[in-house]
Parts: C-alpha cells; structure tokens; sequence
C-alpha cells in the first residue's frame, strides 16, 4: 500500500474537475474510462459508478449501486479498510494491490487500487473516487506494453539494419562507379592504342591498382605450339612471372576451361615456392574467332573475388580482345602497305628497267635501218642487216621472258615431255657461250660424266634453266675467271611408278628407273652475303656487280626458279671464298 501526500498526480486530482467540466464529460469519461471508477461521498454512499466498474462486480444497472453504502456493497481492500477510508477523508490519497472477490460469483482477482479524496467548490473534501484495475487488464496491459516493446526494439532493429544495407549499397555503389570509371579508363587507353603492348600493359597495370590485389599477368597464347608465354605483368606485393611459358598440355584442367571460354578462381592447394598459398582468378581474351591469351589475377589465400569483379574483369578482358584483334590487323595492314610500298618501287625500277631495255634495241634497230640506207657497200649493208636481227631478237626475248614469268606465275605453262640425249642435246646449249666467253676472256669448262642416260622432261624448260644460269654466269664473271658447268647422275635402286587412275578403273605400270640427276654450275664471282636472299626477287639486279654493263631485267633467276618448281626440282645456292655456286637436284 502506497500513500500519496495531496497534490500528487492521480487519474482525478480533486472534485475541482467536476465543478469545472460539464457533467457530459463526467458520463463520457465514466463510460468509457478503461479502469472501474466509483465516486463516493462523505458516507461511503456511491454517488456515479463507471462501467468498468458494474462489470467488475457482476452487476449491469448503477441504480443498484447509487445512494448504497460502499462497506456493505464492495468487499475490503485491505485488513485497514476503516483507516485507509478515514486518510482518505482527511485528504490524503493511497494505492495498494492485492487479492479481492469483486463479485459473489467470481474467484478472487488480483487488482490493482487507488483511493483519492475529491473537494467541493469550498475546497472541502466531498468524498472519495476510487479506482481499481483487475489484474486480468493488467496482464492485457502488461502484454500489449511487452509488445509494443518487442515490436519497438524490432523496429530499431530494422532501422539498424536498413541503416547498415544503405551504408552497405553505397559502398557497393560507390564501388561500382570507381569501377566503372577504371573500365572506362582502360577502355580508353585500349581503344587508342594500336600497340599490342601497351594495350596490354595498361589492363594488368589498372586492374592490379583498381582491384587493389597483389598482381595480375596476362599471357598470349601459340596455339600451334600448345604454349601460353606471361607477356605482360603489374604486381605490388608478390614475385614476377613474366616470361613464363606455360605448355597447355601439362595443365589441361586449366587450359580446356579457358580454350571454351570460361572464368573460374581458385584457391592453390599446395603452397607456390615462390608465392605460397594464393587466390586466383583466371579469365580469358577471347572473341568470335578464337582465344588469344589470358588475364590471371592473384590475391591473398583467403580471398574471394565478388561477382561484379568478375564481370569487371570479364569486361576489359573483351576489351582487350577487340583491341588486340585490332592492332594485329592494323599491323597487317602496315606490312601489306610496306609490301605494296616495295612493290611499287620494284614496280617502278622494273618499268624504268624495261623502258630503257626495250628502248634500247629500238633505238639501235632505228639506227640500223638509216645507216642501211646509207650504206656506200654491200659488207656496210651486210653488218647492219645483223645489228638490227640481234637487235630485233633482243627484243622479242624480253618480252618473250615477260610472258613467261606471267604463265609460269598464273600456272599456265604449258608441259609436254621428250626424251633428251644430254651429250647431243647440249652442245646446242654450249655452243653460243664457247663463243661469248672468248670473247670476254673467260674459261667454260664442261664436266659430262660418262654413259648418262637418256632423261624424259619437257626440254624448253630445262634448256631456260641452264641458259639462264650460263647468261648470269657469263654476265659477271669478271675476264680471266673460270665458268665450270658439270652434270652427274645418279642411278637409284627403287623403280619409278606412274599411276593413272580413272572412275572406273586404277592401274599401276612401272614405266622407267628413275635417275637423280645433279646439274652444278659454277663461276668465279661472289654475291655480297646481304644481296644472296635477294637473288630470286622479281625485278631484282645485284647492284654495281655488272662489269661487262650488259643490262638485264632481273627476270632471269625470277625464270629459273619457278621452272625449277614446274619441273619439281630442287634448287640450291651459295656463294664464298670468290666462287657462285649453283646447284639442280632432278628425278627423270
């Protein structure tokens, strides 16, 4: 039981709000109030009862309770019920709980009371109100504030919560934009760039400071070779792996998944010598037409790479590809311009060359022809007639070589095969050479050897071929130096076969034995080792190697070396210690 001292705080304070509010709010509030009111006089005779109140006791019409006594109505509150009654009316204000039978029908209720004295319009107590909470409200009061509570630090749990996700989804956010902006950065770097290198370079180097890891690589893979070489590396806290080469073959577990395609990241099992335990993501450079390399990125063991790294790195990996793709066209493209570019000078020194060759028999046929008219005897006559035929030859042979090369290139010579009698047969090749290296002091020496076979080729061709080769070695010899031409064969034990095979039938014949037959041309002349890969180029003249200033097209190894293709030959060169050295493999 608690005494409360006059002016402490109540549901009523005083009978001063009765006298000050209208009697409707009185019947509101009594009708309404969610705890049992009754309001007393000086007597303990009940003056206004509230609902709650009839409820409590069992009853339903306050006509039973008005003008009645409250001892002999109402059960005691408390073993001091006459004490309590007479503070009350001495202007004092107690409350207590307990248990207490409300009604005859009813088993005792634990209730919560108060007791407070109410003044009239002279300040005079008046009587009591006295108000009581049935342990059953309380418990309903308790469990609603329990649960307003619960559902009070729910919703600060919530707001906690909501408070973390927004912090948590602009940090991803915020993330997200520095992220983008990185891939904007490389793309940038990337599309710009026409090096394979740099393009590179710049994606490990940002990745590794944007990701903020401990290295990233990238390698170029040679699919031909099965190898994936570490070309390009950025790396901050681990060891390089920069030129590592890496065969596909020994890893397939990871190298079948990047050839499809696909990313993946991994932790190492074993501990790295080098690096230790790691974290790695590998993503592959790829687009529509193939792999072209990879892009590793290496972390500490316990790391987990997100899902929007992934597809950041997913990202500049196609961006590299794109870039890639388009720096190997663009270098292609610069060599097929650089190749065009050589040819259009050869081109242009072949059109001077022939120009000037073809002018030249021109100018001394025109000169031929008027000196014949002029001529004062028959011999004047005579030797100009043989000027313009050598002239006149001279020139069908250079255009007779032009369209050559164009059907030996366009694959259109024509090939028929005859049976040739070397000794015989090159005599007729000699013969114009014996004259022309006395003429220029030089030494022809043929070596035949004995009882060579007849051969079974197309003999213009070959008769081209050694022709050539004598003009060139006549050409720049200088005088007094040796032109030695020999010719062996050699007799296989294995026969040849020739197959002719049809739709409806196949049949095979041995036709001959075949002989290797092996045609050395020699001449004492050095080609400068720089100029010797040059030798077969179309249009291509050994510069200041002429010493006789014969001229040429540069067509005539260019001639030689696709005759010896049609022929299925074998052609080889070299040329040191002062001699040229021209060697011809053939199977007749």
């Amino acid at each position: 039981m608690t005494t409360h001292k006059p002016g402490d705080q109540g549901l009523i304070k005083s009978g001063e709000l009765f006298k000050q509010q209208p009697e409707e709010l009185l019947r509101l509030l009594l009708e309404y109030s969610p705890s049992a009111i009754a309001i007393l006089d000086l007597n303990l005779c009940y003056l206004v009862v509230s609902q709650k109140w009839l409820q409590s006791c069992g009853l339903s019409d306050p006509v039973l309770l008005i003008g009645q006594s409250h001892c002999d109505k109402f059960p005691r509150l408390d073993q001091e019920d006459p004490a309590i009654y007479e503070r009350c009316l001495a202007g004092v204000s107690v409350s207590g709980e307990g248990e207490l039978i409300l009604a005859p029908t009813r088993l005792p209720d634990w209730v919560k009371w108060q007791i407070y004295p109410w003044h009239d319009g002279k300040s005079q107590v008046g009587g009591l109100i006295i108000t009581i909470e049935v342990g059953a409200d309380m418990h309903q009061r308790s469990t609603l504030s329990v649960q307003q509570s619960a559902l009070y630090r729910q919703v600060q749990q919530l707001n906690i919560d909501l408070e973390h996700q927004v912090h948590e989804r602009t940090s991803q956010l915020r993330q997200v934009l520095n992220f983008e902006a990185m891939l904007k950065r490389i793309t940038d770097k990337v599309r710009d760039s026409l090096d394979e290198n740099q393009i590179l370079q710049s994606a490990v180097k940002e990745l590794t400071l944007g990701l903020n890891v401990g290295c990233c690589n990238s390698a170029l893979y040679n699919l031909d070779q099965g190898a994936s070489t570490i070309c390009y590396e950025y790396t901050t806290s681990m060891p390089a792996y920069q030129g590592r080469v890496a065969q596909m073959g020994d890893y397939p577990e990871i190298y079948d998944q990047l050839l499809q395609g696909n990313y993946f990241q991994f932790c190492s099992i074993a501990p790295n010598p080098h690096r230790g335990r790691v974290a790695m993501l590998a993503c592959p450079i790829f687009d529509n037409q193939g792999v072209l390399g990879d892009l590793w990125l290496i972390n500490h063991e316990d790391y987990i790479f997100k899902e929007f790294e992934i597809r950041l790195v997913q990202q500049v990996a196609n961006q590299c590809a794109i870039a890639i793709r388009q720096a190997r066209l663009y270098q292609a493209a610069q060599a097929q311009v650089q190749e065009l570019e050589k040819l259009n000078r050869l081109k242009d020194d072949f059109l001077s060359t022939v120009s000037h060759e073809l002018r030249t028999p021109v100018s001394n046929m025109k000169m031929a022809i008027h000196m014949l008219r002029v001529a004062p005897t028959p011999d004047r006559r005579e030797r100009y007639l043989e000027i313009l035929q050598a002239e006149c030859a001279r020139e069908a042979d250079l255009i007779n070589d032009l369209l050559d090369l164009q059907r030996l290139e366009a694959a259109s010579y024509p090939l028929s095969e005859d049976v040739i009698h070397l000794e015989d047969w090159l005599s007729t090749i000699i013969e114009p050479f014996i004259v022309r290296t006395q003429n220029f002091q030089q030494q022809l020496q043929i070596d035949l050897a004995q009882g060579l076979p007849p051969i079974k080729t197309h003999s213009p061709s070959l008769m081209r071929i050694l022709v050539e080769l004598l003009n060139n070695a006549c050409k720049y010899t200088p005088a007094g130096g040796q032109i030695i031409l020999a010719i062996v064969a050699q007799q296989p034990n294995q026969p040849i076969y020739r197959v002719s095979r049809s739709i409806h039938m196949a049949e095979t014949n041995v036709d001959h034995w075949p002989a290797q037959f092996q045609f050395t041309l020699k001449n004492q002349a050095q080609i400068p080792p720089g100029e010797l890969p040059r030798i077969f180029e179309k249009f291509y003249r050994i510069p200041n190697s002429d010493p006789w200033k014969q001229g040429g097209t540069g067509l005539g190894l260019a001639l030689v070396q696709k005759l010896v293709e049609q022929l299925q030959g074998d052609l080889q060169v070299e040329s040191r210690e002062g001699w040229t050295t021209f060697t011809l493999k053939f199977l007749f």
